[in-house]
């Protein structure tokens, strides 16, 4: 949980911005989606602080020496059961989540939810290659 928790310096400021622009821009762009900007405001909010949690580099990321930072843990399976039930990478990042799943789905038009869905899975994928690719993101609080 410590490990989590040393996110937050790096986090909270993108987080704080990302909920500045989605109050901001939530009521013109839930007007031309003709859907509630409450609505609007908690996807994009949502999706701020997955983009904060993930692509922000740890505390400890610039300290690595190179051979540690080129290292990649690859975990392709689905969560055990057992991590609904205590903190590891799998609960934390199905908490981090788990509003952007359920901000995509109070959308009130099927097409809305479809593609509030879709963007939200595309942001996973792109968060996943964005922490590959550049190397001190590789050892993010969220990986």
């Amino acid at each position: 949980m410590l490990r989590y928790l040393t996110a937050l310096p790096y986090a909270l400021p993108v987080v704080a911005v990302g909920a500045i622009v989605a109050a901001v821009i939530a009521k013109p762009v839930g007007r031309r989606l003709r859907e509630h900007p409450v609505i609007v405001f908690f996807w994009m909010a949502s999706a701020s602080v997955v983009i904060a949690a993930t692509v922000t580099p740890s505390g400890h990321a610039p300290g690595l020496n190179d051979g540690l930072t080129t290292t990649r843990v690859w975990a392709w399976s689905f969560p055990a059961p057992g991590a609904l039930f205590s903190v590891n990478w799998q609960s934390m990042n199905l908490l981090l989540f788990a509003p952007l799943g359920v901000a995509s789905g109070l959308f009130l038009r099927f097409r809305h939810i479809v593609g509030a869905a879709s963007i939200a899975a595309l942001l996973s994928l792109a968060v996943e290659l964005v922490q590959y690719m550049v190397i001190p993101l590789g050892r993010a609080q969220f990986n």
